[in-house]
């Protein structure tokens, strides 16, 4: 056999041999799986996208993800990139529009396979306005059966978007005049009372039934929707006397007597 013959007809030898490697290696392979794909935060116009895969066969493997609007044309993110396995990526997607549904989805490669994630929804924040109070009415009195003074405020706000609102009426209980009323605020309430699933515009009645006698105390109401809550002005009353306090013994009655 002529030198050049033998030469050609080795190098087919290993170009078989090669495929056959090949096709072995490719019928063997594992495929990668996706371990992980899901939002790690999002805002009005920006969403964190995080991945991870694995591969048990292969050392490295690519990552791409798909974004987008349409769920049947997602828009590849950047180039596909080859990392170690089991190494998690992150991907930051800006400029989107607020209260808008995008679609997302993850690819990973080996060297024979590729896999695909299910495609996932997330929907950016949205940009929203606070509610508004329009008018706040009060009344307070004791009830003659139970001697329990009670105070009232009838509220109505209204909400741009429509959400749904929750009302709530914070009393905080006044030690003595010489207290901060802004620093007694910031506490916990000594009393409160909220009412939820409220539409927008609807006037809505709070009462706090339980109140002790002759006492100075510092309410608020509030209007929370899904994202903000607006604080009213803060305002004071004190409880009537029911007669039968130490500060009424005595002949003549003070102005807060009830009998």
């Amino acid at each position: 056999m002529e030198h050049g013959n033998y030469v050609t007809e080795q190098r087919n030898e290993e170009n078989v041999l090669n495929e056959v490697e090949e096709h072995l290696n490719k019928v063997i392979n594992k495929r990668p799986y996706i371990q992980s794909i899901n939002v790690k935060e999002k805002t009005t116009n920006s969403v964190v996208i995080i991945g991870k895969g694995t591969d048990e066969d292969d050392e490295k493997i690519k990552y791409t993800l798909y974004f987008g609007e349409d769920k049947e044309n997602l828009e590849q993110q950047g180039e596909a990139r080859e990392v170690e396995r089991e190494t998690e990526e992150e991907w930051n997607i800006t400029g989107l529009k607020d209260n808008t549904k995008y679609y997302y989805m993850l690819e990973i490669e080996d060297r024979y396979v590729k896999v695909q994630s299910e495609i996932r929804e997330v929907i950016t924040d949205r940009i929203n306005t606070a509610p508004v109070i329009e008018e706040v009415r009060t009344s307070k009195d004791i009830n003659g059966e139970t001697g329990k003074n009670w105070f009232k405020a009838v509220t109505r706000g209204t909400d741009e978007e429509g959400d749904k609102l929750i009302y709530t009426l914070k009393m905080w209980k006044k030690a003595n005049e010489e207290v901060n009323e802004q620093e007694l605020v910031k506490g916990e309430p000594t009393k409160k009372i909220s009412k939820e699933n409220i539409t927008s515009g609807e006037e809505v009645e709070l009462e706090i039934t339980d109140l002790e006698e002759y006492t100075e105390y510092v309410y608020r109401i509030e209007i929370a929707d899904t994202q903000d809550v607006t604080e009213g002005i803060l305002g004071k009353i004190r409880t009537y006397c029911s007669g039968k306090g130490k500060i009424c013994q005595g002949e003549e009655e003070c102005e807060f007597c009830v009998r």
